[in-house]
């Protein structure tokens, strides 16, 4: 690495060097990490898990995989819903938001 007062001594060429070289350590670091949060509401079980919010780490996938993720994540993380199937629960709202963190 070069320093400062040697940049200066060395020029234009040995700036732009160490100005490369920040730039490919700063790319190195880790970004943030995606968390979806999950509202739903479900019309076919007990009225107190009928409702809720899961907060989860990971984002759902564009498309029509989307539905099919979200609904999969309540049911494996959601109160009261552990050991269903998707196919049993008749959803009547289901909202996320995701953001990187």
């Amino acid at each position: 690495m070069v320093t400062a007062s040697e940049m200066g001594k060395k020029g234009g060429q040995a700036k732009s060097e160490a100005k490369a070289a920040a730039a490919r350590k700063n790319a190195s670091k880790p970004r943030g990490k995606w968390v979806t949060a999950i509202a739903y509401e479900i019309g076919n079980v007990e009225q107190h898990n009928a409702f809720g919010v899961v907060i989860t780490k990971g984002a759902p996938p564009s498309g029509p995989k989307s539905h099919e993720w979200l609904a999969s994540k309540v049911c494996d993380l959601g109160v009261g819903l552990k050991g269903r199937a998707v196919g049993e629960l008749e959803f009547l709202q289901l909202s996320s938001s995701s953001r990187r963190f």
